[in-house]
């Protein structure tokens, strides 16, 4: 499947499975909404993430992804696929 123009939300992108997801994502290149409690540990996976290349982004949120921040990426452009 082609990545490029691809995004995706990934919660709990501060560790763990979440983390390693969103980096797998990023190098394939996806543009990626972090999501998860800890907003230092999703800049950390965000940094981390810059190594996948220009094509590729990562946006961290801290909040859980409640029906009104889902809204609110929906009408973003290019926010969610």
């Amino acid at each position: 499947m082609e990545a490029a123009g691809k995004i995706a939300i990934v919660t709990g992108a501060g560790s763990g499975i979440g983390k390693q997801a969103a980096l797998a994502l990023l190098h394939e290149g996806y543009s990626v909404v972090l999501a998860g409690r800890r907003r230092d540990r999703l800049e950390t996976t965000a940094l981390e993430g810059k190594s996948a290349g220009p094509q590729s982004s990562a946006r961290p949120e801290q909040a859980a992804l409640r029906a009104d921040i889902i809204a609110q990426l929906l009408r973003e452009p290019g926010y969610p696929d």
